[in-house]
């Protein structure tokens, strides 16, 4: 009871002259709650009982209170939340990108206003998030206003809820995070006996995706694209997972066309891997295809959500093979073939690579801006060698100073127009998938291949026919998650 007595005679101070209160950085979270929080602005709304701007031990946190965030984040994206603070008179506002932000709120009834200099007009100065971090930022709030007070507040018996500002606390805590979703309902599988591969990418989706930007290194410099992830979920999905796994690191562009002699212009890599160095005898090997078992001899059934069925990526064409633009090859006439092969248009290819051609090739990137074309039409401007007759795949291959006759173990490093490594440079949201239920493993091997986490691959045992339910999870990167199920039968 003294401590609240003391405490009520420090609400009568006086309100002139008092102290901004200081916002602070750390990496971690005081004494308010042990949470582990990836990006995250929190603090405590107080009584600023002494006035000078810093919550002391003793202060009443304000409990119930309303507090709003709004910002921008670095991708351009507006944030508006809202959290209700606990009885601590605490706040959590987590799982925040990268930018610029805000706190508003509102006066509290009962008191009178937080120390001058701050919170003008309610509200912080700008907070900067570059990464995941923990900005701490507390709130204060002013003294009991002397028309308030009464008798009641003296008694032994006085808590808290006999002061005017008092309300019941909320749980303190708004998330920026959306939750995965089931966007198309995965479709019954009939069993084929080479398995069967479901692009679950197209099945599930995630407001929380944006457009993710990658780094492709080559020997003549870098360039940066920007992938379009809502627009062509599973063709990004697929391309990622050869990203991640380091597929591509020493892949090379093996295909240069121009308009005049071919009547498009691409730059086509992703195929072929050098293995070319400065003391042994250079091979070029196929790049291995993930995701989707036995391409192309055996190949499995691809299933997509519009009901694809092909032998790799289903094809995802909506916009145009415009010059700057990244695409996926494909694997003859089938439209939903692409597996590892990518290429830039050096050039307007809308017309010979539209809805008509095939479907329409997927464009499912872009390069950033002119420094990184600059780079691909220095890589444009190599010129290109009939290498067919080693095995057919060469008739347009770039080669940098090679004048030797036996290709391909007389070549240098630096003959190639070399993929030295492609890295994730931004990517706020990703999703992993998993198999979280099979009624009948004896009749389906379910699994997500490890270098793969888009494509659910389906095996069959021989000589066994039934039902099988499959359960898969999508999971964002903040642990919250969708599940679905369908069936396979097997005849």
């Amino acid at each position: 009871m003294r401590r609240l007595a003391s405490t009520i005679r420090n609400l009568f101070g006086k309100d002139s002259g008092r102290r901004p209160a200081r916002s602070t950085r750390r990496l971690q979270i005081e004494a308010l709650e042990d949470r582990s929080l990836p990006a995250a602005i929190l603090g405590v709304a107080y009584i600023d009982a002494n006035t000078n701007g810093v919550r002391d031990a003793g202060e009443f946190g304000l409990s119930g209170h309303t507090v709003n965030l709004n910002g921008t984040t670095n991708q351009g994206d507006n944030v508006q939340l809202t959290a209700t603070t606990d009885a601590g008179g605490g706040f959590f506002f987590l799982n925040l990108r990268a930018g610029v932000y805000r706190l508003t709120t509102d006066t509290a009834s009962g008191l009178l206003s937080s120390p001058s200099g701050f919170l003008d007009n309610r509200t912080t100065p700008p907070i900067t998030l570059v990464g995941d971090e923990t900005v701490t930022v507390d709130l204060p709030f002013g003294g009991l206003a002397p028309q308030m007070i009464s008798a009641r507040q003296f008694l032994s018996n006085t808590t808290p809820a006999d002061f005017p500002f008092f309300q019941p606390g909320g749980n303190g805590t708004a998330s920026a995070n959306n939750a995965p979703f089931l966007k198309n309902d995965i479709p019954n599988i009939s069993a084929h006996p080479n398995g069967d591969t479901i692009s679950l990418a197209g099945f599930f989706s995630d407001p929380d995706l944006s457009d993710t930007f990658v780094r492709i290194d080559t020997i003549l410099g870098p360039i940066n694209v920007e992938l379009f992830d809502q627009q062509a979920p599973q063709t990004v999905a697929n391309f990622l997972n050869y990203v991640n796994s380091g597929t591509y690191n020493s892949a090379i562009f093996h295909r240069l066309t121009n308009l005049a002699s071919d009547g498009l212009a691409v730059l086509q890599g992703g195929g072929f891997y050098s293995t070319v160095t400065s003391t042994t005898p250079a091979d070029l090997n196929q790049v291995p295809v993930l995701g989707i078992p036995n391409i192309p001899s055996k190949p499995a059934h691809v299933t997509g959500p519009n009901g694809e069925d092909g032998i790799g990526v289903p094809n995802e064409f909506f916009t145009p093979n415009t010059t700057g633009t990244l695409a996926m090859a494909k694997l003859g006439g089938d439209p939903n073939s692409a597996t590892n092969q990518f290429f830039f248009n050096l050039a307007d290819n809308a017309q010979v690579l539209g809805a008509q051609n095939n479907g329409g090739f997927t464009v499912f990137g872009r390069v950033v801006s002119n420094a990184d074309l600059q780079v691909l039409n220095a890589l444009a401007a190599i010129p290109t060698q009939d290498k067919s007759t080693t095995n057919g795949n060469f008739k347009e291959l770039p080669l940098i100073n090679y004048n030797g006759s036996q290709f391909p173990t007389d070549t240098q490093p630096n003959n190639f127009e070399l993929i030295t490594g492609v890295s994730i440079i931004s990517q706020n949201e990703r999703l992993t998938y998993s198999v979280i239920g099979n009624s009948n493993p004896a009749l389906v091997t379910a699994t997500i291949q490890p270098n793969s986490t888009s494509f659910l691959n389906l095996t069959y045992p021989s000589g066994q026919k039934g039902t099988a339910t499959i359960t898969v999870q999508v999971a964002d990167r903040f642990g919250a998650t969708a599940t679905t199920s369908f069936d396979v039968n097997v005849t």
